[in-house]
């Protein structure tokens, strides 16, 4: 069911980086899934508000939304159903601490290299963060 829900919203993710590396989450919808922080637009919010809400609910961390880059959005096909979306990148001099949702994040962690249980579509957004020079 929440599945259905999902496709029918517009989502979010963020690419945060820091030291070359970047900040990939587990989340209690997909559990098994390395992933982007994010989450949901709210109705008459912005894609950028949406993510800068989304990464501080999650993660404690505070975005400056005029910091955010716009990656590309599209549509994500999960489960033979999908989800508009748009990614956003963000990159930290330093990481600071970590304030988690533990209800919503169940493991995080810091990747040079992409486990092979990361999300598709991951490592295209890990294309074009170095090719911006953003990771």
């Amino acid at each position: 069911l929440i599945r259905i829900v999902i496709s029918r919203t517009a989502r979010v993710h963020v690419a945060i980086t820091c030291n070359g590396e970047i900040l990939l989450v587990k989340n209690w919808l997909a559990r098994d899934t390395w992933r982007m922080p994010g989450g949901g637009v709210h109705r008459n919010e912005s894609p950028k508000d949406a993510a800068v809400r989304e990464v501080y609910e999650e993660l404690g961390i505070k975005l400056d939304s005029n910091k955010l880059v716009a990656l590309d959005g599209g549509r994500m096909s999960v489960d033979k159903l999908g989800y508009r979306y748009e990614s956003f990148a963000y990159k930290l001099d330093k990481l600071p601490g970590l304030v988690i949702d533990v209800l919503e994040i169940l493991d995080h962690g810091m990747f040079k290299q992409l486990p092979p249980d990361t999300q598709p579509g991951v490592d295209l957004v890990v294309a074009r963060l170095k090719e911006e020079r953003l990771l």
